[in-house]
C-alpha cells in the first residue's frame, strides 16, 4: 500500500505542475498577445509622427534661412544708419554758418 500513496502523490504532484505550467504559459500568450497589439498601435502613429517630423524640420530650416537673412539685414541697415548719421552730421555742419548769420541779422 505504501508504493500506491507515493504513486498517488506523485501524480497528484504531475497534474499540479502540468495545471501551474498552464497557467504560465495562458499568461505568457497574454503577454506575448499585449507586447503585438502596442506593436501595432506605435507602428500605426510611428507614420503620422514621422510626417509631423518632417514638416517640423523643414520649417526649422525655414525658420534658420529667415534668421540668416534677417541678420544680414539688419547688419545692412545698421550700415544705412551710420551713413545717415554722418550726412546729418555734416549737414548741422554746413548749415551752422547759416545759423550764425541769421542770428546775427535777428530772425
Amino acid at each position: 500500500m505504501e508504493g500506491w500513496h507515493f504513486l498517488i502523490v506523485v501524480a497528484a504532484a504531475g497534474v499540479a505542475c502540468l495545471f501551474g505550467l498552464g497557467y504560465l504559459a495562458r499568461c505568457v500568450y497574454r503577454l506575448f498577445k499585449t507586447i503585438k497589439r502596442g506593436v501595432e498601435h506605435t507602428m500605426a502613429a510611428a507614420g503620422p509622427a514621422m510626417e509631423r517630423a518632417g514638416v517640423a524640420t523643414e520649417r526649422a530650416q525655414t525658420l534658420q534661412r529667415d534668421a540668416a537673412e534677417l541678420g544680414e539685414r539688419a547688419a545692412r541697415m545698421q550700415v544705412s544708419l551710420k551713413r545717415v548719421h554722418i550726412l546729418v552730421a555734416a549737414l548741422r555742419e554746413g548749415l551752422a554758418p547759416w545759423r550764425r548769420l541769421r542770428a546775427y541779422v535777428g530772425k
